[in-house]
């Protein structure tokens, strides 16, 4: 096993002069006023941080967030969002996207959510769950029924400025485990992101850039 040998400075300096201070020196830096001001980071440490982004990519997991901020405040653009038919509106053409009903006439925790779509000429059925909803903050929409094995979207919106910072959490998993990653990834993930392209251009028309 291979351990970590002190550097000596005075060779640390010899090779590299002037920079030594670099690799000799340590940085502590703290956002003191952002703390100060109440404010709490989600997570407090790299490791932390990297521990939550990597698990869910376990078991050919895929995981992609896209943020977009608009000059709308949150309670403006949550009767839009938590409303099914409106999806359409937000939907690249090339799918073909209908919403043909929902299990309850709100939204809200556990409703069901019927959508069809065609890609590539071949019909599709989706249904999604509402699995979580706080209103106007965040709600989280899950496959029951469709093309993946795992699909769930975290809706997020956090008031920033004069407007609202959306933030849109997938993570998804392809059928035939790590073989379907390894063959359809690819193509499946240029899909998502022209369905998110599409769909942040479309809500900068409604809402403003």
């Amino acid at each position: 096993m291979i351990k970590n040998l002190p550097a000596p400075p005075l060779a640390i300096q010899a090779l590299f002069g002037e920079k030594a201070e670099i690799v000799l020196g340590s940085t502590r830096l703290e956002p003191a006023a952002t703390l100060a001001s109440g404010y709490r980071f989600r997570f407090e440490s790299v490791q932390a941080a990297l521990a939550d982004l990597l698990r869910p990519l376990r078991g050919g997991t895929f995981l992609r967030v896209w943020e977009q901020w608009i000059p709308q405040a949150t309670e403006t653009l949550w009767p839009f969002f938590c409303d099914a038919r409106n999806l359409e509106a937000i939907t690249p053409p090339f799918l073909h996207f209908n919403v043909l009903g929902q299990s309850s006439r709100e939204i809200g925790e556990g409703t069901l959510i019927d959508y069809r779509l065609r890609l590539e000429g071949i019909p599709i059925h989706w249904q999604s769950r509402i699995d979580g909803w706080d209103p106007p903050h965040a709600f989280i929409d899950s496959q029951v029924r469709g093309p993946y094995k795992l699909w769930h979207h975290t809706h997020e919106f956090e008031p920033m400025g004069t407007g609202t910072l959306m933030r849109d959490t997938v993570r998804y998993r392809l059928r035939a485990g790590w073989l379907g990653g390894l063959t359809a990834g690819p193509k499946v993930a240029s899909y998502v992101e022209r369905i998110f392209d599409y769909r942040a251009r479309k809500i900068d028309e409604l809402f403003g850039r």
